[in-house]
């Protein structure tokens, strides 16, 4: 069992879940800023040069590698057998995962930093052109369009027939993706701040950490505010939602675990650097990895 880090300098790293030991290390061709995910026998992760690798997650061997004309941020997400991902050159792709084939793309009016949603056969993606596209991934079209005017850097949260996100006008935005209807905006009443991160969402609530330092805890139905929590600096990394708590980490280093139900802090570590990247949590572990270049792995 492993987990997938990558750094800066374009390296993918297999650590051991047992030990932190490095099982395998793979150098990408240009630097790296795309999460790695996982499926199957095969990791993925794109890079800043528009390379896209699919990797052997047993032995860290190249299977195939397709290039962009744009740098890959967005991570890859999957449905049946193919990945999508967006890319800075404005276009959503749809790669047949076994084969790296270009099944279809969809060209955008801006960059595409977001990782899909996929839900019901459909993708959601949101992009620097201001719009939630709805695209059906079979027939690689897209069968709506929804204008939230304003640049989106995040993925969005999705429950049923109602997606969230944040977006660069420092607003969470509720809608209802099969209808294209904004069902409600939020914005906090002093501190105006973008929203980087992807939202988490509960039966009960929207979770959305922003660079004003806090974690906004919202109503899902009403976009009200629940609670917040303020931390020491600006949160990049998304929040996770585990059971009844909910996990922030900030570029302040601060990892915190608060319930959901109240905001009530039940868990905290500061790991002496910052944190930008979402952490991970898996088979009881949570891992977190720092800018100082530190992987932390902590047990249940």
């Amino acid at each position: 069992q492993h987990a997938f880090v990558v750094t800066e300098e374009g390296k993918l790293r297999a650590l051991a879940l047992s030990d932190g030991s490095t099982s395998w290390e793979f150098a990408a061709e240009n630097a790296v800023k795309s999460t790695p995910a996982v499926e199957g026998d095969a990791v993925y992760f794109g890079d800043e040069g528009g390379k896209l690798y699919r990797l052997n997650k047993a032995d860290g061997k190249l299977l195939w590698s397709i290039e962009v004309e744009g740098e890959i941020v967005s991570s890859v997400n999957f449905y049946q057998n193919y990945l999508l991902f967006g890319s800075y050159d404005q276009f959503v792709y749809c790669i047949d995962y076994e084969t790296g084939k270009v099944i279809w793309t969809i060209e955008t009016e801006g960059y595409v930093n977001a990782t899909p949603a996929i839900v019901g056969g459909k993708a959601l993606i949101a992009g620097c052109d201001g719009f939630l596209r709805v695209i059906d991934i079979a027939e690689g079209v897209e069968s709506r369009t929804i204008e939230i005017g304003a640049y989106v850097g995040a993925s969005p949260a999705v429950i049923g027939d109602k997606a969230y996100v944040g977006t660069y006008d420092n607003r969470v935005v509720a809608i209802d993706y099969e209808n294209g209807k904004m069902l409600w905006t939020y914005e906090h009443p002093k501190r105006k701040f973008p929203f980087y991160a992807s939202a988490a969402v509960t039966e009960s609530l929207v979770l959305a950490a922003g660079r004003d330092k806090m974690l906004h805890a919202l109503n899902r139905e009403s976009g009200e505010s629940n609670w917040t929590h303020r931390m020491r600096a600006r949160i990049d990394a998304s929040p996770i939602v585990i059971g009844d708590k909910v996990l922030i980490a900030a570029k302040s280093g601060e990892i915190v675990v608060l319930n959901t139900a109240d905001g009530e802090v039940s868990w905290e570590f500061d790991t002496g650097s910052g944190v930008g990247s979402t952490p991970a949590f898996a088979q009881g572990k949570l891992l977190v990895a720092t800018e100082d270049g530190s992987v932390f792995c902590f047990g249940s």
